[in-house]
C-alpha cells in the first residue's frame, strides 16, 4: 500500500524559516541532511529570476529560447582565447541570439598528459647581473 503524499509550494520565506530551524537542531542523519540540501537548492532556485536565458541555459539548448522550436541554425563558432561565441537563428520565429562558450578544460589529449606538472621556467632577465 502506497503512503499518501502531500504536495505544496514553499515560498522563500518558508524555506528560510525551515533552514533557520534546521540550524537549531542537532539531528545528524542522512534524511535530515538531504532535506537541508534540498531546501538550500530550492532557495537558490527561487532566488534566481526565471528568464528566457535561464530556461535556455538550464536545458533548452537546441531549442529557440523564444518559441522553443528545434528549428535553429548556428553559424561557425568563433574562438577568441578561452572564449567562443556562435550566432544562432530560429527559422520559425526569426529570433536571433549569440551563444557564448567558455573553455573549461582539455579532453582527449594526445602526445602529452594534461595533468602532468607544468615545467618551471626561469626568467633570465630577472636574475641579478654581476
Amino acid at each position: 500500500m502506497n503512503k499518501p503524499t502531500a504536495t505544496f509550494q514553499l515560498t522563500a520565506v518558508h524555506i528560510n524559516e525551515l533552514l533557520k530551524a534546521g540550524r537549531c537542531t542537532d539531528w545528524e542523519n542522512d534524511d535530515f541532511a538531504s532535506a537541508i540540501n534540498t531546501l538550500t537548492q530550492a532557495k537558490a532556485d527561487l532566488e534566481k529570476p526565471e528568464t528566457l536565458q535561464n530556461l535556455y541555459l538550464s536545458g533548452g539548448e537546441g531549442h529557440c529560447p523564444k518559441c522553443q522550436s528545434s528549428s535553429i541554425e548556428g553559424d561557425a563558432v568563433e574562438i577568441n582565447g578561452s572564449l567562443a561565441h556562435q550566432e544562432v537563428a530560429c527559422t520559425d520565429c526569426e529570433a536571433t541570439w549569440v551563444d557564448e562558450y567558455t573553455l573549461t578544460g582539455i579532453s582527449d589529449a594526445s602526445g602529452f598528459e594534461p595533468n602532468a606538472p607544468a615545467p618551471s621556467y626561469i626568467d633570465l632577465d630577472s636574475l641579478p647581473s654581476h
